[in-house]
């Protein structure tokens, strides 16, 4: 390159500036993956009170086997079991999980486990969310 030209090159890139709004994207995206952390980090917490202390209506999402979901939904509490319905229905992705929570698909017949196989389910992640409302 000819020196006056790389003189003048120089002398423009000493003086020009990116506009601030080029990198609003990037700090966008950092604050959205810093929001989502501590987003799991909450929902983490909760899951960890909510399976401590169960209540009738909380309903735990469970996987059946591979590509199959379905949900169960507490209806009595005791000191040491937890009688649950199941969802008569089951989805093949646990994205789309709250189509089948509605009440008419809940089975009247209750299940009954201990407070300590439902930990251990929720440990070996078969269950892998609590929701509460």
């Amino acid at each position: 390159m000819p020196s006056y030209i790389k003189s003048e090159f120089n002398r423009v890139k000493k003086i020009s500036k990116g506009p601030a709004w080029q990198f609003s994207g990037l700090i966008l995206f950092t604050l959205l993956v810093i929001f989502a952390g501590f987003a799991s980090k909450a929902d983490t917490a909760s899951e960890k009170i909510y399976l401590e202390t169960p209540l009738v209506g909380d309903v735990y999402e469970y996987k059946l086997a591979y590509k199959q979901y379905t949900t169960m939904k507490i209806m009595r509490v005791t000191n040491d079991s937890i009688f649950v319905s199941l969802n008569d229905f089951e989805i093949n992705k646990s994205s789309r999980i709250y189509k089948i929570d509605k009440p008419e698909n809940y089975s009247d017949t209750l299940y009954v486990y201990s407070k300590k196989e439902i930990t251990d389910m929720y440990n070996s992640k078969v269950i892998f969310d609590i929701n509460r409302n």
